[in-house]
């Protein structure tokens, strides 16, 4: 049997038409074969033409994936199969697609009837099930990490199968709750954050594939066991740089305020993730740059109604609207509203249920065109009841803008997910900060947003807002809010997320100036003019090691060098020459033979006394040696 489990078969009906040449007798038993293409339903259903009607297949015990129905009566050799949620709707709506009525060959040697594509409409009649394949769950790994800007371990866990899964169950002591996911795409990625643990501890997480939605139709699953890593929140790093190079230094972590130190020095002003540092000379910084992290504490917001337990403190571009029960039953055309809920199922029953992040009840925004949802005023001109006469900006100083929001709808309306933009304005200028946000459409979960922005002036008229950017009057365009916050960041209101300590030494690397060439004579001989007779002691070098009784200015060669030696010679214990190979460096003489041999060109002898005599050879380089003979 193929254990492959895919469940991508057409979304509505698997039907396949078969013939045979003569009645299926009663009793006999026919099967049905999906391992290699699995499906969301738990139901397949045998249609039958004689009577019109459907009747449920039940499942072959110990071939997953295989279903069998036995014929009460002779049955005609039009059939047809197909999977619903009723024998009613089996009846009607899996007679869909091109049927093969005159397709034959059920007997009862091949009485299995194997779908071969995931439309249904390809088969073949078998005499066994098919054959063992490939399991649904090719991967699953889990990388447990310590997260410094929150003093707590993070999973990041990722799973690969085969197919199309109708859910997925992820599992662990350490959840609040299992994760459970609609439909899955491989690979799929899911992060846990906030895990108490110490280095040391193990912790495990259970993945499972299910043939529903529901994931109560088990197909596979996995456990994974990982042991926590010892915290890294402290780290050097040494940086060799050229003079004049842009130099720029990171953080490590993304954070709400940094202070910078150079040669033990704090940088006043620099409160930034980055920082530029000077390279115009030679020397060696040490740098230093501490990443703090907010701590978030609701007596410090700067401003009324971020909680949403009240209808206080802000004002919205949509209208207001009580927590009705099924809100849409009886007001199907509104739109462009919102309300105070502590469950988005209970607003309107085709909304996920979606619960408060914190306290009773969160904010829910059905938006069918762009606006705020939300802004704070610190004078509220159409309602003065809603100031915030806490939120003034002071100049330089630094600020923490921070909000959750949660998408609640299903996974058929989130074509057109909301995008959400942090605002402010002071005196009459308005700024976004940071980038616009785009809800994730796969989970009905709560993601923070959080940005820091440095004050450019003072000012006692300002207002903060999330606006929705997407302007689309259709589903999807709805959110949830909870939880928003702003307020001052200092260091000694937040702690420390992590530390990098940088060692930069700045080099000059422009290549030295040389005016000492290295000539080469023949196959095995290096030297250096001294025609002005300046020099008058020589060490030679290959490969940066001093080559011991190599003192002359003629250095010849013990053995064949290699392509990549490198030579130099230092002169009068001080001059270094140029480096070079053997190969690079200048031939000594205009005429030089191509295989790098000299010949002799004419050898003479000089009578100098009775028993002295001078042998002079002249080569065919133009050099000249003379060697003296005494002859007894």
């Amino acid at each position: 049997m193929n254990m492959k489990k895919r469940l991508y078969i057409s979304l509505l009906a698997l039907v396949a038409a078969v013939a045979a040449f003569a009645d299926i007798p009663k009793g006999a038993i026919i099967y049905l074969d999906v391992t290699q293409h699995w499906c969301c339903k738990k139901s397949y259903y045998i249609y039958l033409s004689r009577d019109n009607k459907s009747y449920k297949m039940t499942p072959v015990t110990g071939n997953d994936g295989v279903y069998q129905y036995t014929a009460t009566t002779s049955t005609q050799d039009n059939i047809r199969f197909c999977y619903s949620d009723s024998e009613t709707a089996a009846a009607v709506n899996g007679q869909v697609g091109t049927h093969t009525e005159d397709a034959n060959g059920w007997s009862k040697s091949k009485p299995y009837c194997v779908i071969d594509t995931e439309n249904g409409r390809e088969f073949h009649w078998a005499a066994a099930p098919s054959a063992t394949g490939a399991t649904a769950l090719q991967s699953a790994d889990c990388n447990l990490v310590y997260n410094c800007a929150d003093d707590t371990y993070m999973a990041e866990l990722a799973f690969r199968f085969d197919g199309a899964p109708c859910g997925l169950r992820i599992s662990s002591s350490m959840l609040e709750k299992d994760k459970l996911v609609k439909t899955p795409h491989s690979p799929y990625e899911y992060t846990v954050t906030g895990l108490n643990l110490q280095q040391g501890d193990e912790v495990a997480f259970m993945v499972g594939l299910y043939g529903d939605v529901a994931c109560t139709l088990l197909l596979e699953e996995k456990q994974i066991k990982v042991v926590a890593p010892a915290p890294e929140c402290e780290k050097t790093t040494s940086l060799t740089v050229c003079m004049g190079d842009e130099l720029q230094l990171t953080s490590a972590v993304d954070a709400e305020v940094y202070a910078w130190e150079v040669q033990q020095v704090p940088v006043d002003g620099e409160t930034a993730r980055t920082l530029a540092l000077p390279t115009d000379k030679q020397q060696t910084y040490h740098v230093t740059v501490t990443a703090y992290k907010t701590v978030v504490n609701a007596e410090r917001n700067l401003m009324l109604g971020g909680d949403f337990e009240d209808n206080v403190g802000f004002t919205s571009d949509y209208a207001y609207v009580s927590n009705e029960h099924n809100y849409y039953t009886a007001h199907p055309e509104t739109s462009n509203l919102y309300t105070l809920t502590d469950d988005a199922n209970w607003f309107w029953q085709n909304y996920e249920p979606v619960t408060p992040h914190g306290g009773n009840l969160f904010g829910l925004f059905d938006a069918g065109k762009s606006g705020y949802a939300w802004k704070a005023e610190t004078e509220c001109a159409s309602d003065h009841t809603k100031d915030n006469p806490n939120l003034v900006i002071l100049k330089d100083s630094i600020y923490y803008f921070s909000y959750w929001a949660a998408h609640p709808n299903g996974a058929s309306e989130s074509d057109s997910p909301a995008r959400l933009q942090f605002v402010i304005s002071y005196d009459g200028t308005e700024e976004n900060l940071g980038e616009p946000y785009t809800l994730p459409t796969d989970d009905n979960e709560w993601h923070q947003q959080t940005v820091t922005w440095k004050s450019p002036v003072n000012s006692t008229k300002v207002m903060i807002g999330v606006k929705d950017l997407n302007s689309n009057a259709g589903t999807g365009n709805d959110f949830c809010l909870d939880d928003i916050m702003f307020q001052t960041v200092s260091y000694s209101e937040s702690r420390v997320a992590f530390t990098d300590h940088y060692i930069i030494t700045v080099e000059d690397c422009n290549e030295p100036q040389c005016d000492l060439n290295v000539y080469r004579k023949w196959n095995d001989f290096l030297f250096v003019d001294n025609s002005e007779k300046r020099y008058t002691s020589y060490q030679w070098y290959c490969n940066g090691q001093l080559v011991e009784g190599a003192t002359g200015q003629y250095f010849r060669m013990e053995s064949e060098p290699a392509p990549d030696d490198e030579f130099w010679v230092v002169v009068n214990g001080e001059v270094e020459s140029c480096h070079t190979t053997f190969a690079d460096a200048e031939p000594s003489a205009a005429v030089y033979p191509a295989d790098n041999t000299r010949m002799e060109v004419v050898r003479r002898m000089y009578e100098v006394s009775t028993n002295f005599r001078l042998i002079v050879v002249t080569y065919s380089d133009g050099s000249v040696e003379a060697e003296k003979q005494v002859v007894f």
